[in-house]
């Protein structure tokens, strides 16, 4: 009576035929452990030069996922993230100003949602969604390295939003401070892709406040001692320098 082979057998040489396949047409030799494949795929077609050139994927757009190996993860990612990240990356001020990670930049009023590779933080009027897209040896120095989204839509206007593509290159830092690889733009009419792949400079000039005030829109309080204005012609608006 013939014998037939275990199924793990045949699961090992299925595994090892799509493994040769892979590799027969050209995909990129690095392993890439996604951990949101749909996120992950739309960061690949958005920049594909970029994970062409660090290897991660071929000229057809596919990666390496590895077979057997899985690269260890911390515990509970999505509130690993929240409490190690930094938020820096989106302004343009001295980081020592701001608080050193989402977690502590939480007011009263915001709202956390932990997810198994993010979290979800409604923040005033928007909604910052962070997740661990990928590990890979990005910088080519033998260990694993992160790729992560962090996503800006406000609360009014749910087609429009800001995708910040970033790179942790120490993920068991305390706190963790990231690379900005591209930014994908459409909190405009038009979205927009800033990238730099040589990082000599900053792919985008992060967001900071800006408040707009058209004139004569507030009172403008005058320090003490400040002569009053000389009275401006009769007109929609008026205008006052101090100390003029």
């Amino acid at each position: 009576m013939p014998v037939r082979p275990l199924p793990f057998f045949r699961i090992l040489s299925a595994a090892c035929l799509c493994l040769s396949v892979l590799l027969a047409a050209g995909c990129s030799g690095k392993q890439v452990h996604v951990t949101t494949e749909n996120e992950f795929n739309l960061m690949a077609r958005r920049l594909p030069s970029i994970l062409r050139d660090r290897g991660l994927i071929d000229e057809h757009g596919a990666y390496y996922a590895p077979v057997f190996s899985v690269p260890e993860l911390p515990p509970a990612v999505g509130e690993y993230l929240f409490r190690r990240l930094s938020p820096a990356f989106r302004f343009r001020v001295d980081p020592s100003l701001l608080p050193p990670t989402f977690a502590q930049s939480r007011t009263a009023g915001d709202t956390v949602e932990m997810r198994p590779y993010g979290f979800v933080l409604g923040q005033g009027a928007d909604i910052v969604t962070v997740e661990l897209l990928a590990q890979a040896d990005w910088n080519d120095d033998g260990a694993n390295e992160w790729l992560v989204l962090c996503r800006i839509k406000p609360l009014l206007g749910k087609d429009n939003m800001r995708d910040y593509y970033l790179l942790v290159d120490q993920p068991g830092a305390a706190i963790l401070v990231p690379k900005v690889i591209a930014v994908y733009d459409c909190l405009t009419r038009s979205c927009k892709l800033f990238m730099d792949v040589n990082e000599k400079k900053p792919p985008y000039a992060p967001e900071e406040p800006i408040i707009e005030v058209k004139i004569g829109q507030k009172d403008v309080v005058l320090p003490p001692g400040t002569p009053p204005p000389a009275e401006a012609p009769k007109m929609n608006f008026h205008e006052s320098k101090l100390g003029g």
